[in-house]
C-alpha cells in the first residue's frame, strides 16, 4: 500500500533539515511526499500532485505532517492538551470549514454528514404512564441544500484513501501524569469523552496523533525535531491495528531509542562522508596536474567509399546521323542546317548523360553522408604540431580535389577549345561551298568564253605562218583544263568539310565512350570531399572537445567545491544531531562494505542509506510487533490521551 506524507512548505523546510531520515524515506518504493497548500480550497489547489502520485496505486492512506504551521495555520489557536481541537468551534457542517486541516480531511474522505437533532416529548404509553421520549426533528432545507452543495464542490475522482493519519506537535504538559490522574478520577464515564472530531468538523475515520516537545535550547530543540520525524517517518511505514490506535481518538506518539545503535549508524555515515570528501578532493587534484599529449602522428580520420555505380546517357542517335554532305548541295544553307542538328542533338545526349551522371552522383553523395560525420567522442585531443600537420594535410587534399573536379565533364563536350575550332572551320567551309547555281552559272560563263575564244582563233591567228585552227584547239583545251580544275577544288572543299566533320564525330565518340564507361574520377572527387570534410570536422571537434575539457574541467572542478560543501555541511549536521543525542562520533570506525577512497568520485546518492535489515520493534507492551526501518528504535508508545469535555 502506497504512503502519502502530506505537508507544508515549512514542514518540509524541517524534514529536509533530517538528511538521514530524508534520504532513506525518499528512497522507499511504498512512500511519497505531496506538498500541501493550506490556502487551496479543493483537491487541485490544495494537493496539486496528489492524483499523479496516486493515480497507479489500488490502495494507499494519507499520513498529514505538520511539524510547523504554515500561512492560514497560523492564525488559528488550539487547545493547548489537544493540538487538534481549535478555537472557534463548532464549526458548520454545511459552510466551508476555516481550519485548513479540517478542510484537507474533507476534500480526501468526503464530508461529515449533518448532525440529526432531537427534542424530548412526553407521551403516555398503552398502559397509561408518561413518559420522554427523543424525537427527531426534520432537517432544515436550506441547510441540506447547502450541505449538498459543498459535498458536491468536494467531490473528485481521487480513489479515497484507507486509512487518514494526522500527526502534530504539542507543547508538552507540565506534570503530565498527577493531570491524567485527575482526569481519570473526576471523569471516569466513557461517554463524557472529548467530541472534538464533531465539533471541528473532521472526516470521519481520522486517526490522530501528536508528538511532544519543550522549549529548553538549541540542542534540545534539535534532538525533539530528530525526534518529531523518527517518530512520523515510523508510521509512515507501519500498519498499526484498529485497536491500538481508533479513529476519532487522540493518541500520544513516542519512541525510545538505543543509543549504542544509533551511535554505531551515526558513526558510519560520518565516515561515509569523510571518504566521500577525500574521493572529490583527490579527483579535483588530479584535475589540476593534467598535461597535453606530446605525440605527432596524424589521427586516422581518413575514410574508403565502397565501389560507386552511375548511371550513364546514350549517344546512340548522333552516332547514326548520317553527316554525308553533297558536294553540289541544292542550296548552301542545307549542309549547315544538318551540321547544326548533329551540334544540337550531341549537346542534347551529352547533357542528358550528364544530368543522370549528376543525379546518381547526388544520390551516392547523400548515400555516403554519414561517413562525413564525425562524432566527438571519437575525436582525440589534437595538440599543437598534430593541428599544424593535419592543417596542412587537409590543404594539400584540397588542392587535389580541386584538380580531380577540373578534370570531370562538368561544362559540356562542345565547350572543348579544340572541338570549338574544328566546328568553326566546318561552318566556314559549309558557308562557302558553292552550290547547284554557282556551278552553272561559271560553267555557263566559261563556255560562252570558251566558244568566243575558239571564234577569234580561227580568223586570227596570232603568229604568221600558223594555222587558225592550232589556237582554237588551244584555247578549248585551256578551258577544259579550267572546268576541270574547278571541278577538282569543289571536291577538295567538300572532302575536307567531311573529314573535319567525321574528325569532330570521332572526338565526341571517344569522349562519350570515356565518360560513359570510366566513373573513377567521380569515385576519386566524391572519396577526396568526403575525407576532406572529415578532416576539417576532426580538426574543429578536436577544438571543441579540448574547450568542453577545459569547461567540463572547471565545471567539475566547481561541482566538487560544492558536494564537499554539500558533504561538510552533511556532516556537520550530523555532528550537531549527535551532540544533541549525546552520541560521541570521534572514534569512527570504517564500514566493511565501504572502503577506503582510491581517488574515485563517490556516488553521494547513496552516503545517508541505512544498509542494516529492518527490526522487529515492539508497540507499547502489547506483544505486537512491527517492523522498522529505523535500527536504532527499541520500542513504540501509542498512548492513548484521557481527554473528556
Amino acid at each position: 500500500m502506497l504512503n502519502v506524507l502530506i505537508m507544508n512548505r515549512a514542514t518540509r523546510d524541517s524534514f529536509l533539515e533530517q538528511p538521514v531520515l530524508y534520504a532513506n524515506i525518499v528512497n522507499r518504493p511504498d512512500v511519497e511526499i505531496c506538498g500541501w497548500i493550506e490556502s487551496g480550497s479543493t483537491l487541485e489547489t490544495a494537493l496539486p500532485a496528489i492524483e499523479e502520485l496516486v493515480g497507479p496505486h489500488q490502495k494507499w492512506r494519507a499520513i498529514v505532517i505538520s511539524y510547523e504551521d504554515d500561512g492560514v495555520m497560523e492564525k488559528f489557536s488550539f487547545d493547548p492538551e489537544n493540538p487538534f481541537d481549535f478555537d472557534g468551534n463548532p464549526f458548520a457542517l454545511h459552510q466551508p470549514n476555516p481550519i485548513p486541516l479540517v478542510r484537507l480531511t474533507h476534500l480526501l474522505k468526503g464530508l461529515p454528514p449533518l448532525e440529526k437533532k432531537y427534542v424530548e416529548e412526553q407521551i403516555i404509553d398503552q398502559t397509561g404512564i408518561q413518559k420522554m421520549v427523543l424525537t427527531e426533528q426534520p432537517p432544515d432545507e436550506t441547510m441540506t441544500r447547502q450541505w449538498q452543495q459543498l459535498a458536491a464542490l468536494y467531490e473528485n475522482d481521487l480513489r479515497e484513501p484507507e486509512q487518514i493519519i494526522l500527526i502534530r506537535r504539542r507543547l508538552k504538559p507540565k506534570d503530565p501524569a498527577s493531570r491524567r490522574l485527575e482526569n481519570m478520577w473526576s471523569l471516569p464515564e466513557e461517554i463524557e469523552s472529548s467530541r472534538f472530531v464533531d465539533r471541528n468538523g473532521y472526516a470521519p475515520g481520522c486517526r490522530f496523533l501528536c508528538v511532544d516537545y519543550t522549549r529548553q535550547g538549541k540542542y534540545q530543540a534539535l534532538q525533539e525535531a530528530f525526534e518529531f520525524w523518527v517518530n512520523s517517518t515510523l508510521m509512515a511505514t507501519i500498519e498499526v491495528d484498529g485497536s491500538t490506535l481508533q479513529a476519532g481518538r487522540l493518541y500520544r506518539l513516542e519512541t525510545r531509542m538505543d543509543k549504542t545503535s544509533l551511535t554505531s549508524l551515526f558513526r558510519i555515515l560520518d565516515a561515509r562522508l569523510t571518504r566521500a570528501q577525500n574521493g572529490y578532493f583527490e579527483h579535483s587534484a588530479r584535475l589540476k596536474e593534467k598535461h597535453p599529449l606530446e605525440e605527432e602522428t596524424l589521427p586516422a580520420y581518413q575514410v574508403t567509399l565502397p565501389e560507386l555505380h552511375l548511371e550513364t546517357g546514350s549517344f546512340e542517335e548522333s552516332e547514326e546521323l548520317d553527316l554525308n554532305f553533297a558536294m553540289l548541295p541544292a542550296r548552301k544553307i542545307d549542309p549547315l542546317h544538318d551540321w547544326q542538328d548533329y551540334l544540337k542533338l550531341v549537346e542534347k545526349e551529352y547533357q542528358a548523360s550528364i544530368k543522370k551522371i549528376g543525379r546518381s552522383f547526388d544520390r551516392a553523395a547523400e548515400k555516403f553522408q554519414d561517413k562525413m560525420q564525425v562524432r566527438v567522442e571519437n575525436v582525440e585531443l589534437l595538440n599543437q604540431w598534430q593541428k599544424e600537420d593535419l592543417a596542412q594535410e587537409l590543404q594539400k587534399e584540397k588542392l587535389a580535389w580541386m584538380e580531380t573536379g577540373a578534370s570531370l565533364p562538368a561544362q559540356g563536350i562542345v565547350r572543348n577549345q579544340k572541338l570549338k575550332k574544328t566546328d568553326d572551320t566546318v561552318r566556314w567551309l559549309l558557308e562557302n561551298q558553292a552550290d547547284r547555281r554557282d556551278v552553272l552559272i561559271m560553267e555557263g560563263v566559261l563556255l560562252m568564253i570558251g566558244l568566243l575564244a575558239g571564234l577569234l582563233g580561227f580568223v586570227f591567228p596570232i603568229q604568221k605562218n600558223q594555222e587558225s585552227w592550232a589556237l582554237g584547239f588551244w584555247i578549248v583545251l585551256t578551258l577544259f583544263v579550267v572546268v576541270g580544275a574547278g571541278w577538282l577544288s569543289l571536291f577538295l572543299w567538300n572532302r575536307r568539310a567531311r573529314k573535319l566533320a567525321d574528325s569532330y564525330r570521332n572526338e565526341i565518340q571517344q569522349a562519350a565512350a570515356a565518360m560513359n564507361s570510366d566513373t573513377t574520377g567521380f569515385a576519386k572527387y566524391l572519396e577526396q570531399a568526403v575525407n576532406l570534410v572529415r578532416g576539417a570536422k576532426y580538426l574543429r571537434l578536436s577544438d571543441t572537445k579540448a574547450m568542453m575539457g577545459q569547461m567540463q574541467d572547471q565545471s567539475t572542478l566547481f561541482n566538487n567545491h560544492q558536494q564537499v560543501e554539500l558533504l561538510t555541511a552533511l556532516q556537520n549536521n550530523l555532528h550537531l544531531l549527535g551532540a544533541a543525542n549525546h552520541l560521541s562520533l570521534k572514534e569512527s570506525t570504517p564500514h566493511q562494505s565501504w572502503p577506503e577512497p582510491s581517488g574515485e568520485v563517490v556516488d553521494g546518492k547513496n552516503l545517508l542509506l541505512i544498509e542494516e535489515d529492518p527490526v522487529e520493534v515492539e508497540i507499547n507492551h502489547s506483544g505486537f510487533h512491527v517492523e522498522s526501518p529505523w535500527p536504532f528504535v527499541s520500542r513504540l508508545i501509542v498512548e492513548r490521551e484521557e481527554l473528556y469535555e
